[in-house]
C-alpha cells in the first residue's frame, strides 16, 4: 500500500510560495471593489430583466382586453338589426 501525504485544507499553501499567499490590503480592496461592482452590475441587470417581464406581461394583459373590446364592438354592430 502506498502511502500518500494528507493535502493541506488551503490549497494555496500547497501551490504557492508563501509570499504570493498574502495579498496586501490594496489588491484585496481592488479585488473586493471589482466584486462589488460585478455583483451590482448583475443586480441592475437582473431587476432592468423583471421589470420587462412585467412590461411585456402589462402588454399582453392590454392586448387582450383590447382584442376582447373589439370583438365585442364588431359582435354588437353585426347582431343590430337593420
Amino acid at each position: 500500500m502506498r502511502w500518500y501525504p494528507i493535502p493541506p485544507t488551503n490549497y494555496l499553501e500547497f501551490f504557492l510560495p508563501a509570499e504570493a499567499q498574502t495579498m496586501n490590503d490594496e489588491s484585496r480592496a481592488v479585488a473586493e471593489t471589482a466584486f462589488q461592482r460585478q455583483q451590482r452590475r448583475e443586480r441592475e441587470i437582473s431587476e432592468a430583466l423583471k421589470l420587462e417581464e412585467e412590461r411585456h406581461a402589462a402588454m399582453i394583459k392590454n392586448m387582450h382586453r383590447l382584442r376582447a373590446l373589439r370583438l365585442s364592438r364588431t359582435e354588437a354592430k353585426t347582431s343590430e338589426p337593420k
